[in-house]
């Protein structure tokens, strides 16, 4: 199950193609290259591969998402984490921003290109273990797995990997569904990772990703963090100092949602076996392993989302000022999705007023 044909893309500038913001917002793209990431101080040599692997990339997979890179490659494949037991998320996903996956369609704006979505699961500790495909596999219950290799059988976006599913191992699902998007995604352009309570505006996005892709070909964009994050010892994000021996992690992009090119998705999956691997995922992938492969990282604080931003509007999804936004898991996404579906008056009517005014009239709203 692989795809080898080109995805189908329009690069008309035909009037309505492109949304009217995208021009403006190209421009205010932020480019750092590997010579701009001055953080973090410390030996230079900790970003280049080691003699001796330091871990292996998940090659086990028990479920394929059977819908997603089978003839034509998408423009761009969204990965989401998942769990077993998230099949209620999943499924306000695919009714919402994910919706294009299947449909092709944006309510008012036309799609220039394509999106796929993959949603990865991994095993859940207690789980069983039995023999699946000839191999030791662990599985679980007999009754989450009737109900996942169903939803699998009827939306074909499951990517089940064997592993266990931590938080420190996220990392490690991160980039083993890299490693399987590659090789199945051959002509794929971008890789989006996105969390379970992000909402994306598609259209918006690919449209800033065709207008820009020759120079966006070796980079990952989103919103980035520029060295201001010290690396914590102690509590949930701790990171050993034998591991990662900087107070400082390089300029990465916040892992709420971030686009990375299949070019750079390849070069890091080819060598992060040779790299130690981080419990934080976004520094490592974004950060740690851009700065080993030499990619670019382009900024776009303004459109992108991180994990504090919790002042956005779902008027912004309505009027283009916004690509990402976090924390708008559950009924959110749905009233974000509502209010696209019918282009909320209130919004374009609040063009007019004070920024205090926008905020009062989208919460009352």
């Amino acid at each position: 199950m692989v795809c080898s044909k080109a995805p189908v893309v329009s690069r008309t500038q035909c009037s309505g193609c492109f949304r009217p913001s995208v021009s403006e917002w190209s421009r205010k793209l932020v480019q750092f290259t590997d010579q701009d990431r001055v953080h973090p101080r410390g030996p230079e040599k900790y970003f280049q591969t080691r003699r001796e692997m330091q871990q292996e990339l998940v090659d086990g997979i028990l479920i394929a998402p059977w819908s997603v890179c089978t003839e034509s490659c998408p423009y761009l494949v969204a990965i989401q984490l998942s769990t077993i037991e998230m099949s209620d998320e999943r499924m306000r996903t695919r009714t919402t921003w994910a919706s294009v996956a299947k449909t092709s369609f944006w309510p008012h704006r036309r799609m220039n290109a394509d999106l796929k979505i993959v949603f990865v699961v991994a095993h859940k500790i207690p789980d069983v273990t039995v023999k699946l495909r000839g191999r030791e596999a662990t599985l679980p219950s007999e009754k989450q797995w009737r109900q996942l290799t169903t939803e699998s059988d009827l939306h074909g976006d499951i990517l089940y990997l064997d592993m266990i599913d931590s938080y420190p191992n996220l990392t490690l699902k991160v980039m083993s569904s890299l490693k399987w998007l590659s090789e199945h995604c051959l002509r794929t352009k971008y890789f989006l990772k996105v969390d379970t309570d992000t909402f994306v505006n598609v259209p918006l996005l690919l449209d800033l990703l065709i207008l820009n892709e020759e120079a966006l070909s070796n980079s990952v964009l989103g919103y980035i963090i520029n060295g201001s994050r010290t690396v914590a010892r102690e509590g949930r994000w701790a990171v050993d100092r034998n591991i990662y021996p900087m107070a400082m992690y390089p300029f990465y992009a916040a892992g709420c949602a971030y686009v990375i090119s299949a070019q750079v998705a390849r070069a890091i999956v080819a060598v992060s076996p040779y790299i130690p691997m981080l419990p934080i995922e976004d520094a490592y992938v974004t950060g740690v392993m851009t700065k080993v492969v030499k990619a670019q990282l382009f900024a776009h604080n303004e459109l992108f989302t991180e994990f504090m931003d919790h002042l956005w509007q779902r008027c912004q999804m309505v009027l283009d000022t916004k690509i990402a936004s976090t924390n708008s898991g559950g009924d959110q996404a749905m009233e974000i999705w509502s209010a696209i579906l019918v282009q909320n008056k209130t919004c374009f009517t609040a063009n007019t007023v004070r920024e205090e005014d926008l905020i009062n009239i989208i919460y009352s709203g």
